[in-house]
């Protein structure tokens, strides 16, 4: 499966089941906020949805997001002595600017390390549905929010 097609659907699973698991996910005993768990569940998923049907066994993706939070040392949930050996890049899918919603500018791509999904309003990106946004950082560590349906994804190793 190429990588576009993994992201578009990773994204989808995304939108679809975030309020369905909500009530399982929220208020856990071993975590300190529900972020945490969310967390948690994410990584589980990008692991085992993405990585594992985009990398062979001995490879593994840069953290979703922020990782997951439930082994303290590790941020990833299998294979907790995984180093990273590969990264989700972004570029434009037309070879264009894309405009950064968050900074209000347009801006240029290249080979951008994918952060996570995020739905803005308002001004502020938020980690909940719709996932039609994508989060990342820019060369200088500025955050950035552009639209999903405006990017190619590459995996490149590290």
């Amino acid at each position: 499966m190429n990588i576009q097609i993994a992201m578009n659907i990773f994204r989808e699973f995304l939108n679809k089941t975030w309020d369905l698991v909500n009530p399982l996910i929220i208020e856990r005993y071993y975590s300190f906020t529900d972020e945490d768990s969310y967390s948690d569940w994410i990584e589980a998923n990008w692991e085992l949805l993405i990585e594992k049907k985009l990398l062979n066994s001995d490879e593994f993706l840069v953290e979703y997001g922020s990782g997951a939070d439930i082994y303290g040392d590790s941020g990833r949930i299998t294979e907790l002595s995984g180093k990273p050996t590969h990264k989700v890049v972004i570029n434009s899918l037309n070879g264009n600017e894309v405009y950064d919603y968050l900074n209000k500018k347009f801006i240029t791509l290249n080979n951008n390390t994918f952060v996570e999904f995020v739905s803005f309003r308002s001004g502020y990106y938020f980690r909940n549905p719709d996932f039609n946004f994508i989060l990342f950082y820019d060369e200088q560590e500025l955050e950035r929010v552009i639209k999903s349906d405006e990017v190619k994804y590459n995996i490149t190793a590290i």
